[in-house]
């Protein structure tokens, strides 16, 4: 079980991006890099916290942090008049609006759970919603 919240969460903590990646970025989609690396260091945070049996009010802060993040938060962040520039969001989430917000939608849900039950199945949940619009949404490096 920790195999998979630590793979899982590596792959949402790679996905965010590093500090680097922020280069040259500007605006609004500068504001969405740092949020997402904000969620991954939370990520991370919830990971420790639960690999380790630490303190659930890691877990809740950092849960309720990336729930902060979510929902109509990350959604304004790819509003249709967004510079694509420097960007690695897909063209086809602006073309699946719906489908994206939905996404973001379940991943303030999921944060919001974690925060009130700081469990790994939770945290698994969270993250199979940060899988799920990466994977759909976002190029590859």
């Amino acid at each position: 079980m920790k195999r998979t919240i630590f793979a899982v969460g590596l792959f949402c903590a790679a996905a965010a991006g590093s500090a680097t990646a922020h280069e040259g970025a500007m605006g609004v989609v500068r504001e969405r890099m740092v949020a997402m690396s904000d969620m991954s260091e939370s990520v991370k945070a919830i990971q420790r916290a639960l690999e380790t049996g630490g303190d659930s009010a890691v877990v809740v802060q950092n849960a309720e942090r990336i729930r902060s993040h979510a929902g109509a938060s990350m959604i304004e962040l790819f509003s249709p008049e967004t510079d694509r520039t420097k960007s690695r969001a897909k063209q086809e989430l602006w073309e699946r609006m719906d489908e994206f917000k939905e996404l973001a939608n379940r991943l303030e849900a999921s944060a919001a759970t974690l925060a009130a039950e700081p469990t790994s199945d939770n945290m698994r949940g969270m993250l199979r919603n940060c899988g799920s619009c990466h994977q759909r949404f976002r190029e590859k490096r």
